[in-house]
């Protein structure tokens, strides 16, 4: 069970970031697979731009960071940090996934179990 609307939030932002960062007229592709050890359904969104830098990864998520391409591209920084907190709020989590086909970042939605059904 989720909340839509947050979902959607996240979703949109991560997509505008992809947007916003990827090299011009680069792919930018939804993932969707599930796991089962643990029970997760993972979401990805995948864009051909070169990421954010080591030394960024550590504060992205925090209210007010902006990439190094900030000075350029407009926002408020906000952006991942709305994506953490509605997957906090989801009890999820959204994390960078190392890929060969470019920068990845992942929502995770962590499934719980069904209450086993007695007769």
């Amino acid at each position: 069970s989720m909340d839509m609307s947050l979902m959607r939030l996240a979703l949109r932002n991560l997509l505008s970031n992809a947007l916003k960062y990827a090299p011009a007229g680069s792919d930018v592709t939804i993932r969707i697979s599930d796991a089962d050890d643990p029970l997760e359904l993972n979401i990805d969104v995948i864009d051909g731009g070169p990421g954010i830098p080591p030394d960024q990864e550590s504060r992205m998520f925090e209210r007010g960071t902006r990439g190094s391409h900030g000075r350029t591209i407009g926002g408020l920084g906000l952006g991942l940090y709305i994506v953490r907190r509605v997957m906090e709020l989801h009890g999820g989590s959204v994390c960078p996934v190392p890929s060969t086909e470019g920068y990845t970042m992942r929502l995770v939605l962590a499934e719980v179990a069904a209450e086993p059904v007695t007769a």
